[in-house]
């Protein structure tokens, strides 16, 4: 994985063995020495965000590359290009997980047609594309050629019968305080 902060290690062994390798982006140290941290113009963003972005493609590549594994997973669109050459050279298996349908996250997206074309490119060639829900899945087959129809793995628990609990009310009237509706929100205001 990538890292801005230069206090993590390099490589870190977790628990059952699984090992995190980090790499510093060299590009975007060169081009906030140039440019400051924040770029003024948006072609020196520009440059920036592609240099970046080839610099973990090249990065990315050459750890996966040398990890040998049997088989490859792309977490996301951003790591699809260095795992597919990965895994090309090595002739593995490619898994990819599509959380998102990436190039239309936002509307503003930079290089969005750069990723339209990854996707484009590379999701007919991996073996297995695993979406969260059956419209992405759609989606795939039908814009990006994903054979055989993909994986969906909901991202939400099995259902269960609603349970009747009167527990925030209990709560509410032990500190005197009594409502006819509660309203509780539990979510994300974007």
């Amino acid at each position: 994985c990538w890292s801005l902060d230069k206090s993590m290690p390099l490589r870190e062994v977790l628990r059952d063995g699984f090992v995190v390798r980090r790499f510093m982006f060299r590009s975007m140290q060169v081009f906030s020495q140039l440019f400051g941290s924040s770029p003024s113009s948006r072609i020196h963003a520009g440059l920036q965000y592609f240099f970046t972005y080839l610099e973990f493609v090249v990065k990315s590549s050459v750890m996966a590359f040398n990890s040998k594994p049997d088989l490859y997973e792309a977490h996301d669109l951003p790591t699809l290009l260095p795992t597919f050459l990965a895994a090309k050279l090595r002739r593995r298996p490619i898994i990819y997980r599509a959380h998102e349908l990436y190039p239309e996250i936002t509307a503003d997206l930079r290089f969005a047609g750069l990723w339209k074309w990854i996707e484009r490119r590379f999701v007919p060639r991996v073996q297995l594309v695993v979406t969260p829900e059956k419209n992405r899945s759609t989606i795939y087959v039908q814009e990006y050629g994903a054979s055989p129809s993909p994986l969906t793995i909901m991202n939400c628990p099995p259902f269960t019968e609603r349970i009747q609990s009167t527990r925030i009310r209990n709560e509410l009237a032990r500190t005197d305080n009594r409502f006819k509706t509660i309203v509780l929100y539990q979510g994300l205001l974007d």
